[in-house]
């Protein structure tokens, strides 16, 4: 660390001033004025109608409403708050320790305590209280006289421009026809002119080029870029520039940090303990790829919203799904561990679904509508319940995206295999078997390899009991073993008495079962098909009809398996397993074990709560119960999951519910036992051995016969009597394993991310004021009513591909519109809307309505093409303009430079700033892609969910894209420069100018040592003989793109002197003398400044 910096800060302090006043002055004097507005803001009107209004209706209306007014006070109207009733005001915004209703619901002594019947929860009152704080918002509120009894009158509000269809437009005349370089042109440049304004003169082509570097790429343009640039004097200099830019891979890098705002991107969920979101940083590299390929935004959207669902879902080069990938962004809400009140954290977690897909795609605020009526837009209670419909149809999962086309073609194989070979090959051992045993003379030889095995010492062993009997003399000890297996059968017939079977995983009984996975295909495994249950060990075995073997192809493969939805009504659920090979027990970011009870959603099942919700399966050659405490899940919608996440082979051979917390206590084959019931004893061997007989001759006429226990004893001497078998089967065993080897090969392993896939197809209730304990009308899956869509039915699952296809299409008002419009706010500093995310009626009206039409229709001729949409609009003579104003009457009529007649001065974003940091200093890693980079952890950074070990310092020199999100431990240089909170969708970061960033900046470790790399840099690619002025002009050319101007390069030179004067005498003095002033550049404001 560079601390001599921080025994010499004066000396910079007064650089900073200076520079702060010589180069900085256009900041300054450009800085955008706050927009003069006496309404509240889009953001607080959107806080209020989601979290006050109904606050207020469920608690307070009903004593102080338009009914009725205790002690003359009412509540459903700003106006009669601030008139209060019979003591006055009940709120006095801006300060709510001197509100009453703030007093009476915190239950002051010498206040009323409202409301009577309970107090309300923290988060209610810290919602009160920031609202009143915040000035409390209320939108005016007219009621048109044809209005039904609810105030709501949807024709009326659709007929808001933004509800209406989009309309071709040709950019309109103007007088100055030599002023546009594109269409965009037109339109800006006509109402101009019709307010007698000017607009800005061209910026310089060094300024434009750091604009349009920024813009495109968030990385500054290099020396070498801006030579070229200045000495290319063709017409098409500027369109070379722009080329260049969007095919870079830098760009998608860019914009995808733009859309991980719109999707509430983040690798952790918060809460708590802030567990990992295994595998979130796939989707980020999938934006990243969707943009550098200019992947038509229609398409963008589909994957999204059901990219699961696609009929041809796209591929990339190496065959990997993409589609798939984009529905990861339903997933990255907050979560909790252990919600009390499971339903309403699924009610949450649809609600944020709802929020984030509604803001992103359309630009409107759906989830207002959870509790009441869209106050304003043409969106009903029942349009919101429609979509949570969608939502509550689909489940999360972890999907395999490499199944390529090679992996494909190898399962097929296997797949084929499993219904020819296999059952050639299982004919000739079950020939061969029987006749060896038929002639009597194996079987001593199959008795031996059995007993020499481990696995027959455990009770489920199916030959426990030959094997018990064996070590035993006299009647009457062999009758124990005998006794207490009789009473365990008998146990386990009154237990299953008193249970319900939900499966034995009979084909013909779970086609309603959902399989995503490579290890469990389509079919379930019927009665007798041979598998490689174990590749490693070489063993074999036959499958039963009742049991789903993930084994069936190979058992290195995974996938998941997982049941329809049900009520939860028995305390517990027993399930009968094997597992074998692989992984004991798998963290697996937020489940514990393969047997997951998914209940109303909750993915993040953990102690101390819900923990018994997922179980483990212990690796075991014989069969065991696992039992499942299911009582907190009572009354609720719940569905099983089978999980097989890694090389070993899992059988599930029953599923049981029970009110009983023991399962029944023994797996002891009943045929065998039956077999000794049935006999004298006299000889131990006799009994098994003429089992076995009958089974092998059984089986060799027709497997399908065999009852599964029957299976299970074939099973259990098939090894050894392989091991026995002539040559002959030997080699075709031998070949066989060598075939399914060199497919298995061809099968990467598997590459995941949390997805989105169809579950039990399922409308959801009106929710009675969004409480969940109250449900009223089913609703029907659909889109919302304003555009007449069309309702869901049962045979199209969720539905979600019509839900996409809808809100993809050309003919819906928003999708286009609300893009376009993101795309121009992130180049001209402001939306034509300048509420990106809210399109409709509270949102602050467009200021070129015309011109965001003219674009969505082009967006739409182009065929979805971002790229070419950001073609236009930096080649435009608008983004041409400079910052300065053509004079003071634009600045005096134009304040708030609505009309652009300028362009306005911006400040970088936090990644932008850093990644200038980083390659300004030559120290960047441009690379794409991969895992995150685990924060840089200070010392402040504490709290639950701490990571056990800091990430570098550097970010290991990657982008900032790259740094991973975790929700509870943000970077704090990113948070100086407003970086949002990844809650919900951001279209518009805040942007502030507070001393915290000059602060970071100045003492930020991470600027400290960029400083230092960059002076390396600098030191160590001069030429002979360079001089200090030289130095300078080359580190103003990579930090600025311009030349310094000669009071610069002065000022600079002083510097240097003073701090070669304090360092005097120290070895390293040139090195810690250009750190200093590397560092004050970076401290210079037009670092991270655009003009």
């Amino acid at each position: 660390m560079f601390s001599v910096f921080h025994e010499k800060l004066f000396w910079l302090r007064n650089l900073l001033t200076s520079l702060a006043c010589c180069l900085c002055s256009l900041a300054v004097q450009g800085a955008e004025p706050e927009q003069a507005s006496s309404s509240f803001s889009a953001e607080q009107l959107e806080f209020f109608e989601k979290e006050i209004r109904p606050l207020l209706a469920t608690h307070c209306y009903e004593c102080h409403g338009p009914e009725t007014q205790e002690a003359s006070l009412r509540l459903d109207s700003r106006e009669l708050l601030l008139k209060g009733g019979d003591t006055g005001p009940a709120i006095k915004p801006g300060h709510p320790e001197m509100s009453e209703l703030i007093d009476a619901i915190n239950y002051e002594a010498d206040s009323y305590q409202m409301p009577p019947d309970g107090k309300l929860s923290a988060d209610e009152i810290a919602a009160l209280t920031r609202w009143v704080q915040d000035g409390a918002a209320w939108p005016e509120e007219k009621i048109d006289a044809n209005t039904d009894a609810s105030g709501f009158n949807l024709e009326e509000r659709a007929k808001h421009w933004s509800f209406q269809p989009v309309k071709p437009i040709a950019p309109p005349a103007i007088s100055d026809t030599g002023w546009p370089l594109q269409p965009i042109d037109h339109f800006i440049l006509a109402k101009l002119e019709a307010a007698n304004l000017q607009p800005a003169p061209p910026a310089d082509r060094e300024v434009w080029l750091r604009r349009v570097t920024f813009d495109l790429t968030g990385l500054p343009p290099t020396p070498e870029e801006r030579e070229t640039f200045l000495n290319d004097d063709s017409d098409s200099a500027y369109e070379k520039v722009v080329d260049r830019l969007l095919a870079s891979e830098q760009y998608g890098v860019r914009w995808a940090r733009h859309w991980l705002d719109l999707t509430r991107f983040a690798e952790t969920y918060g809460h708590e303990f802030d567990y990992n979101i295994l595998h979130a940083w796939r989707y980020r590299d999938y934006v990243v790829r969707a943009f550098n390929q200019d992947l038509p935004y229609d398409q963008f959207v589909k994957e999204h919203i059901a990219g699961d669902l696609l009929e041809s879902p796209r591929r990339s080069p190496e065959g990997n799904n993409e589609s798939v990938q984009g529905t990861a962004f339903y997933w990255f809400a907050q979560g909790k561990h252990s919600p009390v009140d499971i339903r309403a954290e699924e009610c949450d977690l649809v609600d944020n679904q709802i929020d984030v897909l509604s803001k992103t795609f359309l630009g409107l605020t759906v989830s207002c509508t959870r509790c009441h009526d869209h106050k304003f837009d043409p969106i009903t209670t029942a349009d919101y319940y429609a979509l949570a419909g969608y939502l509550q149809s689909s489940r999360s999962d972890w999907t395999i995206i490499n199944d390529t086309p090679q992996a494909q073609k190898a399962l097929q194989r296997l797949h084929e295999l499993s219904t020819t070979e296999h059952q050639e090959l299982s004919q000739k051992i079950l020939t061969q078997l029987s006749k060896e045993i038929q002639s009597g003379g194996l079987l001593p030889k199959l008795k031996d390899k059995l007993f020499a095995e481990p696995r027959i010492k455990t009770e489920q062993h199916p030959f426990f009991l030959w094997y018990r009997l064996s070590k035993m003399s006299g009647s009457a000890q062999k009758k124990q073993p005998l006794d207490r297996a009789e009473k365990a059968l008998r146990e386990e017939a009154e237990f299953r008495k008193n249970a319900q079977i939900y499966t034995r995983f009979q084909p013909e009984k779970t086609t309603d079962w959902f399989v995503n996975s490579f290890s469990m295909p389509l079919k379930f495994s019927g009665q007798g098909e041979l598998v490689l249950s174990s590749l490693e060990n070489n063993e074999w075995e036959f499958t039963t009809g009742a049991a789903q073997h993930t084994s069936q192809l190979g058992n290195q493969l995974q996938g998941s398996f997982r049941s329809p939805t049900f009520e939860v009504t028995n305390k517990f659920i027993h399930y009968r397993v094997r597992k074998r090979g692989g992984l004991p027990s798998q963290q697996r970011g937020y489940k514990q074990g393969a047997l997951n009870l998914v209940v109303d959603g909750l993915q993040l099942i953990r102690d101390p709560l819900y923990g018994s919700f997922s179980q483990s399966v212990p690796n075991n050659d014989v069969t065991l119960w696992i039992t499942q405490a299911t009582e907190k899940a009572i009354g609720h919608k719940a569905y099983i999951e089978i999980m097989d996440e890694d090389d070993g082979d899992l059988v599930v051979k029953e599923i049981l519910f029970s009110d009983n917390p023991k399962p029944p206590f023994t797996l002891i084959n009943p045929t065998i036992y039956q077999e000794y019931a049935n006999s004298s004893l006299r000889s131990i061997d006799a009994p098994c051995y003429d089992l076995i007989r009958r089974i092998s001759n059984r089986a060799a006429q027709n497997l399908e016969d065999l009852s599964p226990e029957e299976i299970d004893i074939l099973n259990a001497i098939l090894p050894a009597a392989l091991s026995l078998m002539d040559k002959e089967v030997k080699k075709s065993v031998t070949e066989f394993r060598n075939e399914i080897t060199g497919l298995l090969k061809l099968i990467p392993p598997p590459e995941k991310i949390i997805a989105i896939t169809d579950g039990t197809p399922e409308n959801e209730h009106v929710l009675i004021r969004g409480n969940h304990e109250k449900p009223g009308t089913e609703v029907p899956r659909r889109f919302l009513e304003v555009f007449n869509s069309e309702v869901a039915t049962e045979e199209l699952g969720s539905n979600r591909l019509n839900l996409a296809e809808q809100i993809a299409s050309a003919e819906n008002p928003f999708t286009a519109r609300v893009i376009v419009n993101r795309l121009w706010l992130h180049h001209f500093g402001r939306g034509i809307v300048p509420t990106p995310d809210n399109f409709g009626i509270l949102g602050e009206p467009a200021s070129h309505q015309e011109l965001l039409d003219y674009l969505a229709t082009e967006l739409v001729k182009q065929n979805w093409s971002l790229k070419a949409l950001h073609r236009q609009m930096v080649l435009s003579q608008t983004y041409r303009m400079s910052s300065e104003p053509a004079d003071v009457v634009a600045e005096k009529e134009d304040p708030a430079n609505r009309l652009w007649h300028r362009m306005p001065i911006r400040r970088l974003e936090a990644e932008a700033v850093r990644d200038a940091v980083l390659l300004v200093s030559g120290q960047i890693d441009p690379k794409l892609g991969g895992e995150s980079i685990p924060p840089f952890l200070t010392r402040f950074m504490e709290g639950r969910g701490r990571p056990a070990k800091s990430g570098p310092l550097d970010g290991d020199r990657r982008r900032s894209l790259y740094l991973m999100v975790r929700r509870n431990f943000l970077n704090p240089m990113f948070l100086a420069f407003d970086f949002p909170t990844p809650m919900s969708t951001m279209g518009r970061r805040s942007t502030s100018n507070v001393p915290a960033q000059a602060l970071t900046m100045m003492n930020n470790p991470f600027v400290i040592e960029q400083a230092q790399h960059w002076t390396s840099t600098i030191l160590k690619s001069e030429s002979p003989g360079e001089t200090d002025s030289a130095r300078i002009r080359k580190m103003y050319l990579q930090a600025f793109c311009r030349e310094p101007e000669p009071h610069e390069i002065e000022l600079g030179l002083t510097f240097l002197e003073q701090q070669r004067q304090e360092y005097q005498g120290d070895p390293d003095v040139d090195n810690k003398c250009w750190a200093d002033y590397a560092h004050v550049l970076f401290n210079v404001k037009d670092f991270i400044y655009l003009n």
